[in-house]
């Protein structure tokens, strides 16, 4: 129900004439396909392999987790109890419908109140397990050792969480070069938002993968026969986009062939190989 109420106002929002965005380029930014679901991903094990590394690593941590699994697996009579159940599946099923967003970790916010909740719940079981009242278990040095481990899975785990991700290196410095060649009513053409956002200019999400090409072309209710990056390119170009400002990562990163194509045949401001490119396609 939240999901449908949420598409029923983002639809209308992308619609209203006050939208100028969807109006001027497009795309309609409710597209379900585009913007959250991946059916393909459902039968793909990497996928599960992301989503329990975020879940498993960075969000609960392995002592968090294990925690978190003694709580599910807690037996209760208290038929009140369920509603965390309820909770925790609600969560599992809005993680399918959210595919295309789940390699971000603010995503998994949601997860915490109920988790949190397991977690408690674990914690208490093994405090009144009788292995854990055994006086071997509180000795102190014991203790201490295990108050140490707890931290260091912490703090390593946290700092992954910290660090900047791949696909976010070097965007501050692509944002500078942006902005510094060109105005802002020119647009541009990238795989990585936040470089819009820090350039403070509009433009084009591009992609790589002949789905999410086809995806992308679709939403201007067009077709593409054989969709291919330069393909796309050509055809980002003929909507306007003036310059290519892309942050080279893992996602990326086999596409070094398109990358050269693009540094050899339009005009390159500043390239670094296996780092980022930025060139102008269109214009002066």
């Amino acid at each position: 129900m939240p999901c449908a109420v949420w598409y029923t106002h983002a639809r209308a929002v992308a619609l209203s004439p006050e939208f100028t965005r969807a109006a001027k380029y497009g795309p309609p930014v409710w597209s379900i396909t585009q913007r959250w679901l991946a059916p393909s991903a459902w039968f793909t094990p990497l996928y599960y392999k992301a989503f329990f590394k975020i879940f498993f690593g960075v969000l609960l941590t392995p002592v968090g987790f294990g925690l978190f699994l003694l709580g599910l697996l807690k037996n209760t009579e208290d038929r009140r109890q369920l509603f965390f159940y309820f909770y925790a599946l609600s969560l599992f099923i809005y993680s399918f419908i959210l595919m295309r967003k789940m390699n971000l970790e603010y995503y998994y916010l949601g997860y915490l109140p109920v988790a949190a909740v397991f977690m408690a719940r674990g914690t208490e079981l093994c405090m009144q397990s009788e292995v854990f009242k055994r006086e071997f278990f509180v000795n102190k040095v014991i203790l201490s050792a295990g108050v140490f481990m707890l931290a260091v899975f912490i703090f390593v785990y946290s700092a992954k969480g910290m660090a900047t991700p791949p696909y976010l290196k070097n965007v501050l410095h692509i944002a500078q070069k942006v902005r510094e060649n060109t105005s802002r009513d020119e647009l541009i053409i990238t795989s990585s938002p936040p470089i819009l956002y820090y350039a403070d200019r509009k433009g084009f999400i591009f992609e790589y993968y002949p789905e999410r090409i086809e995806n992308a072309v679709f939403l201007w209710k067009e077709e593409m026969r054989n969709p291919t990056p330069a393909g796309l390119l050509d055809f980002f170009k003929r909507k306007g986009g003036v310059l290519f400002a892309e942050n080279i990562h893992e996602n990326n990163s086999p596409f070094v062939d398109f990358l050269d194509y693009v540094a050899g045949n339009f005009k390159t401001i500043e390239h670094e190989k296996g780092r980022f490119i930025i060139s102008r396609i269109s214009g002066k």
